[in-house]
């Protein structure tokens, strides 16, 4: 029971940690690529591992050339965040890009999980997040509706400010924080049973302890007993007369030889105050004194 509660406890905690992590992530990239759509026009040189965008041909100044002769091409938003996530983003492990249903490039296409999302910005639902599984890996999926602002006209003229433009996808894998999750339910497990453990050798201690306290009561109630018994064959066998009475007088026992001597039978005594009933009448008040 209570490590059950802690393991989901723990699951909890790693699903709090995994959304945090990848709002923050998503917000990075959601800051980096409204900069770059403020700026309007970015361009980098040409090199082997920038060539011109053809989805940006449409643009009549894609390409430009320095005074100096350096030829520069222009790169938006979408492929710089896709060009960090390819070449650095081992470095931080999540990945970002954006998607729509008419992508500029047909590997900006939306997946199964991201075609429902998109559906559900229809529907005016501002975030989707959920746990999948993506080429055999744990991610944490979320997604929330790309507005187009007045910089995204440049490249995608035929959307509407403020409108949906589509929607920016972050994947955040699981695979650290699963293992974090796995490592602190192993200590939580292994310390709730060395708890259990200490707790059933106390629990064994306590009942060893009652059984011996128990064995110790029935051999004094078995002593006293014997004793009771054989004070009573002692009393009932005693040719003189015994009388018990209690600190005020009352009889609460006599044996045999009392009724031979005073001549009363056992329940005409007990209960009776002694004195009352052997004792003189002149020499009562000296005898309650005395007792």
């Amino acid at each position: 029971g209570i490590a059950s509660w802690k393991v989901w406890q723990n699951e909890l905690v790693t699903h709090e940690l995994a959304t945090k992590e990848a709002r923050a992530n998503f917000n990075k990239d959601q800051a980096f690529r409204l900069w770059g759509t403020d700026h309007g026009k970015i361009y980098v040189p040409i090199s082997d591992s920038f060539q011109p965008d053809p989805n940006l041909s449409h643009i009549p100044e894609r390409d430009i050339t320095t005074p100096d002769g350096q030829q520069l091409s222009l790169i938006n938003p979408a492929r710089i965040i896709r060009e960090m996530n390819e070449k650095f983003g081992r470095l931080y492990g999540v990945t970002g890009r954006i998607t729509n249903q008419n992508p500029l490039r047909p590997e900006n296409a939306p997946d199964s999980w991201e075609q429902k999302a998109l559906l559900k910005f229809q529907q005016g639902i501002e975030e989707v997040i959920e746990y999948t599984e993506k080429d055999g890996e744990s991610y944490l999926r979320l997604m929330q509706p790309l507005k187009t602002e007045a910089g995204c006209l440049l490249c995608h003229p035929t959307f509407i400010v403020g409108e949906n433009g589509g929607g920016v996808v972050l994947n955040l894998p699981m695979k650290s924080l699963l293992a974090q999750e796995t490592k602190q339910n192993k200590k939580d497990i292994t310390l709730l049973t060395l708890l259990w453990l200490l707790g059933s050798l106390a629990l064994l201690a306590a009942y060893r302890s009652l059984q011996h306290q128990s064995r110790e009561k029935m051999r004094a109630f078995d002593a006293l007993t014997s004793s009771e018994k054989r004070n009573g064959a002692i009393m009932m066998s005693a040719l003189d007369s015994i009388i018990t009475i209690d600190s005020e007088g009352y009889v609460r026992e006599i044996n045999p030889a009392t009724e031979k001597t005073f001549g009363y039978s056992r329940s005409q005594m007990i209960g009776e105050e002694l004195s009352e009933l052997i004792i003189p009448h002149e020499m009562r008040g000296r005898h309650r004194k005395g007792l």
